[in-house]
């Protein structure tokens, strides 16, 4: 009634014959008694049925002993199977050797469980040893001592995994001494947000130092109490070395940007000089104004460039600041009194690129001049607004009003032989602007253009 096949044969080492099979040995391989009885076990055997295997049964039987293998069996429909045999001899009151019980229980499951297993170890070693990450288990606390280190550890850091293992003070120790008060600030971190990512140096066993990234993760039993801390670890040596390469051309490209700033800035101051040097030649008024007005504008072009060069930010200047700047140069170059002339500035903080600062400045200079020179007269005071605001993304409103005595109403200020509003016109155009004029009491431009991408 065992769940184990009994087979009981004979001990004619030349032919053994089986004399007894119970119900779980038919169960087992298909055979009937009558079937069995009276045949050799070799009946059981086929082309996987280790033959060095049974050479170590017909020796063992041979002496009188019991042993015990793992071979493949087949049932009578052929199919194999793996059986654990164990074999004792049977001797009579006179010590005579007068059987041998066999008793096979079935083992495949076993076997294959067993197979799967192995094929699952060699297929994780494999990925652990050709993963560029070296994989690791540790305790949760302070010196991260490892429990587990995949193979690659050699390849990647260069040490023996038994270094890795034996010092529970490994880790800790090879940490860059600058690293290691930031690392461990970063673990007290892990019980609280479960996973972290960390970037530090650490010594490589031929002594030079390696940066690693550090991705770990705090296991924990049903409790809540911490477990384990499995992570991976990757060399990023070479993404920082290209980082950092990365970031000195980028200062050096700052440096050579910020001095081209400098030299067209100061390119354009020595223009500005030169006509106001050549305007001291000049009688005529109206000559005169007109080289007024061109350096005002080279002015106005040097001062984007002096703003890009002292900014942050070489690619976008701070345009609110400009005006400022701008306004106050103009108002000091028509010897202009505050006092009787009032400027409100109302301008939202915003950074323009080069492509839209200078023709929006340009605009600027030139409608302020316009009002500077002709809104008010001598004996009246007035006052001039300046409004810019964002109004949605890369799109920006501008108003430049006064409160002056306004265009004359038979003016089209689009098609007028002025070069200032001529100027302020195509530079609109440029912006992919649109301009209005309101004459409600004094001009007022209201000027909606669009943000220029940077041209490369």
């Amino acid at each position: 009634n065992g769940n184990d096949a009994v087979i009981i044969t004979d001990t004619n080492l030349e032919s053994l014959k089986v004399a007894y099979v119970n119900a779980a040995f038919t169960q087992a391989t298909g055979y009937l008694p009558e079937e069995i009885i009276g045949q050799t076990p070799r009946i059981l055997q086929g082309a996987k049925t280790d033959r060095a295997q049974l050479d170590r049964i017909r020796a063992a039987l041979g002496e009188g002993r019991s042993i015990q293998v793992e071979l493949i069996n087949y049932r009578k429909d052929g199919s194999e199977y793996w059986v654990d045999l164990n074999i004792v001899p049977i001797s009579d009151a006179t010590g005579n050797l007068t059987h041998f019980v066999a008793l096979q229980r079935d083992i495949t499951d076993r076997k294959w469980s067993e197979k799967a297993l192995l094929a699952t170890q060699a297929r994780l070693k494999y990925l652990l040893s050709s993963n560029p990450s070296v994989i690791y288990t540790c305790q949760p606390n302070r010196n991260r001592a490892c429990t587990f280190v995949s193979e690659n550890i050699t390849q990647q850091l260069g040490y023996e995994i038994w270094q890795y293992l034996k010092d529970p003070h490994f880790w800790l120790d090879h940490i860059h001494p600058d690293d290691v008060s930031e690392m461990l600030e970063q673990l007290v971190r892990l019980p609280e947000v479960g996973e972290l990512t960390c970037e530090y140096r650490f010594l490589h066993q031929d002594g030079s130092y390696r940066w690693l990234r550090d991705g770990m993760k705090l296991l924990s039993d049903r409790n809540g109490q911490p477990v384990e801390i499995i992570g991976s670890v990757v060399d990023i040596s070479d993404r920082k070395w290209a980082e950092n390469q990365i970031r000195e051309s980028l200062q050096e490209k700052e440096v050579m940007l910020k001095e081209i700033h400098h030299r067209v800035k100061n390119n354009l101051q020595v223009i500005s000089s030169l006509l106001k040097l050549q305007a001291g030649y000049i009688k005529d008024e109206r000559i005169l104004e007109v080289f007024k007005e061109s350096q005002n504008r080279v002015r106005a072009m040097a001062l984007i460039h002096e703003k890009l060069y002292q900014s942050e930010d070489l690619a976008k200047t701070d345009f609110a600041e400009y005006i400022r700047s701008l306004v106050q140069d103009l108002f000091r170059s028509y010897s202009i009194n505050s006092r009787a002339v009032k400027l409100t500035l109302d301008v939202e903080e915003v950074r323009l690129s080069i492509d839209t600062a200078i023709p929006c400045g340009l605009i600027i200079n030139e409608l302020v001049s316009n009002s500077i020179k002709y809104a008010f007269s001598d004996e009246l005071s007035g006052e001039i607004e300046i409004h810019l605001h964002s109004k949605g993304e890369d799109h920006y409103q501008l108003i430049v009003q006064d409160n002056g005595r306004g265009l004359p109403s038979d003016l089209d200020f689009r098609n007028t032989k002025s070069l200032g509003l001529q100027l302020v016109c195509n530079l609109t155009r440029q912006l992919h602007g649109e301009i209005q004029l309101e004459q409600k009491s004094g001009a007022k431009f209201i000027i909606s253009f669009f943000e220029q991408k940077v041209r490369v």
